[in-house]
């Protein structure tokens, strides 16, 4: 069944305070990218922020999902909302020591996130005819096998995990054929949550600057702050109303592949880039900027501009367009990651400032390609 769009659907202020949690769990996940006080993250860390961004993804999408299913508004069930928000709370407490002591926190976190709404979801999901079985092993299933991951050893808690991570989408997906969605619900809490993680950005970039630092740091804050407009642009001038005039007519297959796995880059690209420009200002007096900073803010701008052309890709444009669209980008982000070592820090901003208006000036041409077809 297609997915059919209700236009006066809105997004309700338990929804909004719900996503007050996830912005403490942006900024504890742009923290570990200063694993140091300096912004100098290692191999490890950026493999932890991506990893932990699948359950914490995943536990925003399980309540954003339910809301959206269950019809009226989050504020029609608020105890299963604000459960399922201390879960979260949870989860952002850990993040920390997850890999040490705070994981035992993560998978209690995660089982009381999901947990607190699986009886709504089981009332929905039987009323498809979907039995006991499925609803059963969705909910409290999966949760057990969480809580029975604190006894896992902490080298193979996040394979566990992940496997749980895994049997979880499966699920998922294998309900999206009976599933309707309120299309227009889902883009603006996309929407908000991309606005959460934008305003991290700006959050780094306040906290970065002091009063009496060198014309250089101010000179890379606003550098930053540029390249911050530039994304919000992109999403919000030039992506929101392609979404909003395609979403609604389109199959489930490309509301999954836009709104949860280009979505889920998008938020990730967008940690990175906050973590790399605040490491920058606190860098702008060295000669160059550590590799770990060049990573995270040029491999971000990567993952950000990367899932633009997912996106279009999945409204219906053919790839061979979209290549040239996005390989100017994507190959100035990985040639600035090889050689921006021996750059001064403010010109690697610079130089990820005019990757990004590139990218932001070529959109419209890309989003009436869209519009034309």
């Amino acid at each position: 069944m297609d997915p059919a769009p209700e236009p006066t659907r809105r997004v309700d202020w338990l929804e909004l305070f719900f996503d007050l949690v996830f912005v403490v769990i942006v900024k504890q996940l742009t923290d570990v990218l200063h694993s140091d006080g300096g912004g100098r993250p290692d191999a490890a860390d950026f493999l932890l922020v991506i990893g932990l961004m699948v359950p914490v993804w995943a536990a925003w999408l399980n309540v954003t999902l339910f809301v959206n299913q269950a019809g009226g508004s989050a504020s029609s069930r608020p105890l299963s909302v604000l459960v399922s928000m201390a879960g979260v709370g949870l989860i952002a407490v850990s993040i920390p020591e997850v890999t040490g002591e705070g994981g035992a926190l993560f998978a209690l976190g995660y089982a009381v996130a999901r947990v607190a709404v699986w009886p709504a979801w089981a009332r929905t999901l039987r009323q498809r005819g979907a039995g006991i079985l499925r609803p059963a092993l969705f909910g409290p299933g999966l949760a057990a096998l969480w809580l029975a991951s604190i006894a896992v050893p902490d080298t193979y808690r996040f394979a566990v995990w992940g496997v749980l991570v895994v049997i979880e989408g499966a699920i998922v997906v294998r309900n999206l054929g009976t599933a309707s969605f309120q299309v227009g619900h889902l883009i603006e809490r996309v929407g908000l949550f991309t606005m959460i993680v934008l305003g991290e950005g700006v959050v780094e970039l306040i906290l970065a600057i002091r009063i009496g630092q060198s014309p250089v740091a101010w000179l890379i804050a606003a550098l930053g702050f540029a390249l911050l407009c530039s994304f919000w642009w992109m999403y919000f001038r030039s992506g929101a109303p392609v979404a909003e005039r395609v979403l609604g007519h389109g199959s489930l297959v490309v509301l999954r592949d836009v709104l949860g796995v280009a979505h889920y880059l998008i938020v990730l690209g967008l940690i990175g880039v906050a973590a790399g420009l605040g490491s920058a200002i606190v860098q702008a007096d060295d000669a160059r900027l550590s590799f770990g900073t060049i990573v995270a803010l040029c491999g971000g701008t990567a993952l950000y501009h990367g899932a633009q052309v997912l996106t279009a890709w999945r409204y219906g444009l053919p790839m061979r367009l979209l290549v040239i669209w996005g390989l100017l980008s994507l190959t100035l982000s990985g040639v600035v990651i090889a050689v921006g070592g021996a750059w001064a820090p403010w010109v690697v901003v610079a130089v990820m400032l005019v990757d990004a208006l590139l990218h932001t000036a070529t959109g419209p041409i890309v989003a009436r390609r869209v519009r034309a077809g």
